[in-house]
């Protein structure tokens, strides 16, 4: 279960922007993470997180790109992810 999950989002709309955020956030646990998420597609995205790792707080910029073959919706649609 879930206790505390957020989300805000606004649509890009120009090619060219600029984003700034301030955030208060501190992990407690290494499952906790806090970020910025930069997602183009359901395929292309960065993530800027703040999070734990080995007791130590950590900030993490993650690209993620898959391969896909097909539609979601489609028979036989398959995807790999790479981090």
């Amino acid at each position: 279960m879930v206790a505390n999950l957020s989300f805000v989002g606004r649509r890009q709309v120009h090619i060219n922007f600029s984003i700034s955020s301030l955030m208060r956030f501190r992990a407690l646990k290494e499952n906790e993470t806090a970020g910025l998420v930069i997602m183009q597609a359901l395929n292309h995205q960065l993530r800027l997180e703040r999070s734990m790792e080995n007791e130590k707080e950590v900030i993490r910029l993650i690209q993620c790109t898959s391969e896909l073959n097909g539609y979601p919706f489609h028979a036989n649609f398959t995807s790999k992810t790479r981090r």
